[in-house]
């Protein structure tokens, strides 16, 4: 459930206050996120990443969605749902994100269908912001929910001075 933090020039200082942090990595076919807790006088080499589940017992999404016109999204599993009822509009799932980001894969049939199913033209970052930032409001409330849940200490905003206490080293 823990990963290790690795020590970095941007995370040697200690904090000034509490800080809870999200990290989500979209860099790979596979979604992940982790949550850590800082405590204040710490720095954040000192203090333990915490894996976030997606859903329970998984903790990485296969990095698909499919996004609709008035901004919202489905993902991971909802995705494969959706194109089995609606097969006729599999051309709107999004999937490797990289390769359609490359100008040497433009041409690719997979980049074709990302920029089609975001209504855009290759190389349209403002399109690209768009979708990850819904994606990011998505993940927000799942890792809020997380944050002010953590077990083994259980739930409720008051209790977030004891998580951070008990997630220490």
């Amino acid at each position: 459930m823990f990963a290790t933090a690795i020590p970095s020039v941007h995370d040697d200082f200690p904090r000034e206050k509490n800080v809870v942090r999200l990290n989500i990595d979209y860099g790979s076919g596979q979604l992940k996120a982790a949550l850590q807790y800082i405590c204040k006088g710490e720095r954040a080499c000192q203090s333990k990443i915490i894996s976030v589940p997606w859903d329970e017992g998984c903790s990485v999404l296969e990095q698909k969605i499919v996004p609709f016109g008035d901004g919202s999204i489905i993902r991971g599993d909802d995705v494969d749902l959706f194109v089995d009822k609606e097969p006729e509009r599999s051309g709107e799932v999004i999937e490797l994100w990289k390769l359609c980001l490359c100008p040497e894969y433009q041409d690719m049939d997979a980049a074709r269908r990302v920029w089609s199913a975001l209504g855009a033209k290759h190389g349209d970052m403002g399109a690209i912001r768009d979708s990850y930032r819904a994606q990011s409001e998505l993940d927000q409330g799942q890792n809020l929910a997380l944050a002010q849940n953590v077990e083994p200490l259980g739930g409720g905003a008051g209790n977030v001075e004891r998580r951070l206490g008990y997630y220490r080293r």
